[in-house]
């Protein structure tokens, strides 16, 4: 079994979760969720494998077949949505990307995507109180409710028919990080640094993925903005 060791940051990659951060227009902000969703130290490793800059991962193997069958099985359903906005009630036009997390070897596969598994993949660079909802990717439930207010749903439908008949892919979702209504309900004692933050983020992640047999995340990222 040949594997490939991930030492070095993929700065591709980690634009998918830029916009979910700060960034640098507040500098000075010492809270690492100031004007985000995502941890301003939030990094990603060639391998798509999260961490945190206080805290990194390092350098870790993972199989080369699965690096190559993430990249791969992300850039075809990208490309089904490619130009498609991520609407939903978006203020924005920002389009999907491909987004993947692949497995590193010899770790227990993950056979089932929840919230507490979608955080444990973030690194905990996910704003605590957020809130996450994973439902079944389907015609139905709230993100699909949100997905007909906007646009043409042909992509849509495609993207859903490549995932469950042609992917090879199992515990199919589509996941919704935090939202405009729900982050501002968020009482400020429940706000990082004990409430001490100048405003949470407006920029929201949307993701429809699903695992490989040996557990990797593979799939797109979009986002939201709701302000």
């Amino acid at each position: 079994m040949q594997t490939t060791l991930c030492s070095k940051l993929d700065l591709a990659q980690a634009r998918v979760l830029l916009q979910c951060q700060s960034g640098d227009a507040f500098p000075s902000d010492a809270d690492e969720w100031n004007f985000g969703i995502i941890s301003a130290g939030a990094i990603v490793y060639e391998s798509g494998l999260i961490s945190h800059s206080d805290r990194p991962e390092g350098p870790h193997e993972v199989e080369t077949l699965e690096l190559d069958l993430c990249r791969r099985l992300a850039s075809t359903v990208n490309d089904i949505m490619a130009g498609v906005a991520c609407g939903m009630g978006s203020e924005g036009f920002e389009t999907f990307k491909p987004f993947y997390i692949a497995a590193k070897n010899g770790e227990q596969p993950l056979r089932e995507l929840t919230e507490k598994a979608i955080r444990c993949k973030f690194a905990d660079t996910i704003l605590p109180s957020a809130v996450i909802t994973v439902e079944p990717l389907l015609e139905d439930g709230v993100w699909w409710s949100e997905v007909i207010c906007d646009g043409d749903l042909k992509p849509w439908k495609a993207m859903i028919e490549w995932f469950r008949n042609k992917s090879g892919l199992t515990s199919l979702v589509f996941i919704r990080i935090g939202d405009g209504q729900t982050t501002e309900e968020i009482p400020e004692e429940l706000w990082p640094n004990n409430g001490e933050i100048h405003a949470l983020g407006c920029v929201f992640p949307r993701l429809a993925v699903g695992l490989t047999p040996r557990g990797s995340i593979v799939g797109v990222f979009g986002v939201v903005v709701q302000s």
